[in-house]
């Protein structure tokens, strides 16, 4: 095992994956991150998520995405990356421990600077998907009052060629993961957080009803868990999931108040 670790982390990987002519699901270069800034802590831990829930790889830091010009990474963002214990502690807020990095640094020839350190991080695979632990969020740099959203507590995210994207069909979790493996757990959590976002909405959108007295006849809140219930069948059958809600939960609803008046 020991042996592995090294050879994933070693000067030689850093060198084949910086030669790599593009990045790919399990290759991304980013110029620089900075995780104690909220804004670079919530990307990096999205682009983490994804990543482990497409088979794993490997994220290189200080180098250009585009140009692949090795620009190495400065002394703040040296220390914030220093050991795999600092970067999993300030990732464990959204990835909740599943996800555990191995980091490492490497100073290399550049023909330009001499010599530039870059910094590795490579993310192993999860067995299962793991969703957002905690929403992403970040003071909105165009106005310090507001908060810009990421991603919310029960995103699953993956990779898409060199992108990082949200599931929004359960199609999206075979990217990474190969079909055997995906089962009921899979199912479980993308129904879960289909069912917090429709739960949220019919909170926020529907008056308390009070239980009917005519007896036989449902109303009030079994009425409304049955159609929510229907709802979420009805994504799956169909493979319809919009976002966060769109044409089958409105129709559900616009039948729930029909019901409700009626």
């Amino acid at each position: 095992m020991a042996q592995n670790v090294t050879a994933e982390l070693s000067l030689n990987r850093i060198l084949n994956l910086i030669e790599s002519p593009c990045e790919t699901a399990s290759l991304d270069f980013k110029e620089t991150v900075d995780i104690t800034q909220c804004r670079d802590r919530v990307e990096f831990a999205k682009d983490v998520l994804a990543m482990a829930n497409s088979g794993g790889g490997d994220i290189v830091v200080g180098v250009e995405d585009t140009t692949r010009r090795r620009v190495g990474i400065s002394e703040e963002v040296s220390a914030a990356l220093r050991d795999a214990k600092s970067v999993n502690d300030k990732l464990k807020k959204y990835c909740g421990g599943f996800v555990r990095v191995l980091v490492a640094q490497h100073e290399i020839p550049d023909p330009v600077k001499g010599r530039v350190r870059l910094a590795l991080i490579r993310v192993p695979r999860a067995s299962s998907p793991v969703p957002a632990q905690d929403d992403g969020i970040c003071p909105d740099p165009t106005n310090p009052k507001k908060q810009k959203w990421i991603f919310r507590r029960g995103d699953i995210y993956v990779r898409k060629g060199d992108e990082s994207v949200k599931v929004d069909i359960p199609e999206d979790l075979h990217l990474g993961q190969p079909s055997s493996e995906l089962g009921i757990e899979a199912a479980r959590l993308v129904i879960e957080a289909y069912t917090q976002q429709l739960e949220k909405f019919i909170s926020h959108t529907l008056p308390p009803v009070p239980p009917n007295e005519a007896p036989g006849e449902m109303s009030g809140q079994p009425l409304i868990e049955a159609l929510l219930a229907d709802a979420i069948q009805a994504c799956f059958k169909y493979k319809v999931f919009p976002h966060p809600l769109g044409p089958i939960s409105r129709i559900s609803l616009s039948a729930s108040r029909a019901s409700i008046s009626g």
